[in-house]
C-alpha cells in the first residue's frame, strides 16, 4: 500500500510521456480556432503482476490522459523482452537494470529504460516453519531464481543472512 503514491506518480509521468511522444507536431488548433482531433493512443505493457491493485490505478490515470493501456501478463520472466524487441509490446515493466543489461548482451538487443519503477526486495520464505535463517539445517535445500542476474541477488541475500 505504501507504493501507491509512487506508482500513481510514475503512471502520470509515463502517461504524460506517452502523450508527448504521440504528438504529431501539428498545431493544436485549426484556422477556425477549434481544437484539432487527437488520435487515441493505445499501448500494450508487458507485466508479471497484472492482478495487482496498482495496475488499475495506472490504467485509470493513463485513461485520463487519453491513453488506453492494455496489460499483457507473463508468468515467465524470459518472455517480455523478446516480445518487446519484436514489436509485440510497446513497453514492459518487470525487471531491474541488471536483468535488462544481461538480456541486451545475450540477445544483442538495444532495449533502454525510459523511467524508474518500484524496487522490490528479495526475501526469504519457508513452508518448513523456520523463524530465523540460522534455524535452517546444514545441507538444507534452498531454491533460488534460474536466471544469472537474479541468482546473484539471491546469493547475496543468502550471504547477508549468514547462509
Amino acid at each position: 500500500m505504501k507504493r501507491r503514491p509512487s506508482v500513481a506518480i510514475a503512471a502520470v509521468l509515463l502517461a504524460s510521456s506517452l502523450a508527448a511522444c504521440s504528438s504529431t507536431g501539428q498545431s493544436s488548433s485549426s484556422t477556425s480556432g477549434t481544437a484539432a482531433a487527437v488520435k487515441p493512443v493505445t499501448v500494450t505493457v508487458g507485466v508479471t503482476d497484472a492482478s495487482k491493485d496498482y495496475w488499475k490505478t495506472f490504467v485509470d490515470l493513463a485513461a485520463k490522459q487519453g491513453i488506453t493501456v492494455k496489460l499483457q501478463n507473463f508468468t515467465d520472466y524470459q518472455q517480455p523482452n523478446p516480445i518487446l524487441s519484436q514489436g509485440g509490446l510497446e513497453l514492459n515493466q518487470f525487471q531491474h537494470l541488471l536483468f535488462l543489461a544481461n538480456y541486451n548482451v545475450k540477445a544483442k538487443a538495444d532495449l533502454v529504460p525510459i523511467g524508474a519503477t518500484a524496487v522490490y526486495q528479495l526475501g526469504l520464505y519457508t513452508t518448513k516453519g523456520y523463524k530465523d535463517p540460522s534455524a535452517i539445517p546444514a545441507g538444507g535445500k534452498i531454491a533460488i531464481p534460474n536466471d544469472p542476474t537474479n541468482q546473484a541477488r539471491a546469493l547475496l541475500v543468502l550471504q547477508s543472512a549468514g547462509l
